[in-house]
């Protein structure tokens, strides 16, 4: 566990006093690094930084009713509020938000609109592209870099070793909320569980997010891991993707 500011933090698994990587931190999930690391922003670039990543903006895909999930103020944020948004807590986001994001991180940090129409082609055979908001920087090609290696790690030297891929440079990470109830009452009723990943990390080209809403069983036994890895593979198969040529990364957990 870990307290600051009056509020206490634990992982969802029980361990003695650990030096961890940053990498080592993101590979296992862990709340109480998290917060550790979040803690050297402030409340308001927390908030920023969320923002930056289309948090709390709909994607703008056409679509209408598009939610575009809840980002609570800064300046609204209470004692614990101010630290869980740093693990995925106290703020809501949809699927394609989520991906959204890896996008940039994929794209060396350049975030781009999501569409479900690129063009139209009008009778007379002519193209009519569908106007898109211009690509944004969110952070540096070497920020994006850093993360990617982050990623990559959580496969080959994690907890998420199942999303690996023979032949293939896969980086993904888990997540695990509590759900909402649906049907009238407060409070959460069971967990939502999801991983998201990119490949190959040599050139990323596909992101593929698995959420499974409310499993049934302990969630310590869920994994989605598995249905990631099959349809990743699919896709990579599908669009004749050559296997990976470079050595993957594989970021120390431990601290020496």
């Amino acid at each position: 566990t870990y307290t600051v500011d009056g509020q206490t933090f634990s992982d969802a698994f029980e361990h003695g006093t650990e030096q961890r990587t940053l990498a080592g931190i993101v590979g296992y999930s862990m709340n109480t690094g998290t917060v550790m690391v979040g803690q050297r922003l402030s409340k308001e670039q927390r908030y920023d930084w969320l923002r930056k990543f289309g948090i709390g903006d709909a994607p703008d895909i056409g679509l209408p009713a598009e939610s575009k999930g809840i980002l609570t103020p800064a300046d609204q944020w209470d004692g614990r509020q101010q630290y869980t948004v740093l693990f995925g807590q106290g703020v809501a986001q949809t699927t394609l938000q989520t991906v959204r994001a890896y996008q940039s991180i994929a794209n060396d940090g350049v975030m781009l609109q999501p569409r479900l129409i690129d063009s139209y082609i009008n009778p007379d055979g002519a193209e009519e592209k569908v106007p898109a908001k211009a690509p944004q920087q969110v952070v540096s090609k070497e920020t994006a870099k850093q993360v990617r290696d982050i990623l990559e790690s959580a496969v080959t030297e994690g907890e998420i070793k199942e999303a690996a891929i023979d032949g293939y440079r896969v980086g993904a990470k888990t997540g695990t909320s509590e759900s909402p109830c649906d049907d009238g009452k407060s409070g959460f009723c069971g967990y939502t569980a999801s991983i998201i990943g990119m490949a190959p990390m040599d050139d990323p080209r596909f992101i593929v997010e698995v959420v499974l809403q409310r499993p049934k069983g302990s969630i310590f036994g869920i994994t989605n891991g598995p249905v990631f890895r099959s349809v990743m593979s699919q896709t990579l198969r599908t669009f004749n993707v050559q296997p990976s040529t470079g050595e993957p990364a594989r970021l120390p957990q431990y601290a020496k």
